[in-house]
């Protein structure tokens, strides 16, 4: 191909580079997408949600690693694990059995803990500012800008104020009434004072 063909398709690689580039600075790619480079962004995980549970061979491997590790002290990592596998496969039945009964306790657990933490979330998040959605309040805060973990935590902090206001507004909210009864009580005392002098 001559250089004055080749010309023309530098010129439209170009043209679509520029028009690329100014796509791609309005770009807002869409929620769980693929950013960067392939590699998905890592979700924050909650350090107060509940443990997953453990499945029957989990709480087999966590009895019998320690035994198969005394027995082959060369063993590496994934020695340890094939053994563990070979040994989970021969077992008998009714020893499995036990370990199943373990997983299944275990199961309920989770969900318990699940039910209770998810009550409890929703209910975190059922307070804030009247009117403003958690995403308000964090640009409201200008904290928009900053990564998930972090507006997370910082909603935490959020919705933890909004919850000492409500409950200082109340205590002001009694007091106040407090102090209006009791000027009541005695304005009506008062009344009755004069009532009895005239």
């Amino acid at each position: 191909m001559l250089d004055k063909e080749k010309q023309r398709f530098h010129e439209m690689a170009e043209k679509d580079k520029a028009r690329y580039e100014l796509e791609m600075q309005s770009y807002v790619p869409p929620k769980g997408a693929v950013v960067g480079r392939g590699k998905k962004r890592k979700q924050f995980k909650d350090p107060n949600a509940p443990k997953r549970s453990l499945s029957a061979f989990f709480w087999f491997c966590h009895d019998e690693r320690n035994k198969v590790k005394a027995l082959n002290p060369e063993y590496g990592v994934g020695d340890i694990a094939k053994e563990l596998g070979r040994k989970w496969s021969d077992m008998d039945a009714e020893i499995k059995q036990k370990y199943e009964q373990m997983a299944e306790k275990d199961k309920q657990r989770y969900e318990q803990e699940m039910t209770e933490y998810k009550l409890k979330c929703k209910n975190e998040q059922g307070g804030g500012t009247p009117g403003l959605n958690l995403p308000q309040q964090l640009q409201q805060a200008g904290l928009q800008h900053l990564p998930q973990h972090v507006q997370q935590a910082a909603a935490a902090q959020l919705q933890a104020q909004v919850v000492q206001a409500q409950q200082a507004a109340a205590v002001a909210a009694a007091a106040a009434a407090a102090v209006q009864q009791q000027h009541d009580d005695d304005d009506d005392e008062e009344d009755g004072d004069e009532d009895d002098n005239e």
